[in-house]
């Protein structure tokens, strides 16, 4: 997706510089755990999406939204930092909250920091609502 080109033609699709990272995008959930997952950014309002791409529409929701930090270099760990996030949220967050999860995609917004494009900040967006 990097080296083919692809990330920068989101990038430009979406009136966006290329090398701007990209949101993530969880959906489709299943029983067994499993889900699929995409790559894009939102579209500027009254955009098409170029025909190659496929469109996932985000339903508005009440969303948690949990924020890391990290430098990425060239050690084969670096950009794990999300899986912590992911693995606290689960095992931390919701068992201490009142709100469960709801249907709906999950979203990783990625964002650079710094201009070297090595500090970069992911939120991580999950629908829920107040257990009842």
């Amino acid at each position: 997706m990097w080296k083919d080109g692809t990330h920068d033609r989101i990038n430009e699709a979406t009136g966006r510089s290329a090398g701007m990272l990209l949101y993530g995008y969880h959906f489709d959930f299943k029983e067994d755990g499993g889900r699929r997952y995409m790559m894009g950014f939102d579209l500027p309002v009254g955009s098409d999406a170029p025909p190659e791409f496929t469109v996932l529409h985000v339903p508005a929701r009440t969303y948690a939204v949990f924020e890391s930090r990290e430098t990425l270099t060239e050690d084969v760990d670096s950009g794990r930092e999300i899986q912590n996030v992911w693995r606290r949220i689960y095992s931390e967050w919701f068992p201490s909250t009142n709100f469960e999860q709801v249907e709906g995609p999950c979203i990783e917004k990625y964002y650079w920091v710094d201009d070297r494009q090595v500090e970069s900040i992911c939120e991580v967006w999950i629908p829920v609502k107040r257990k009842s």
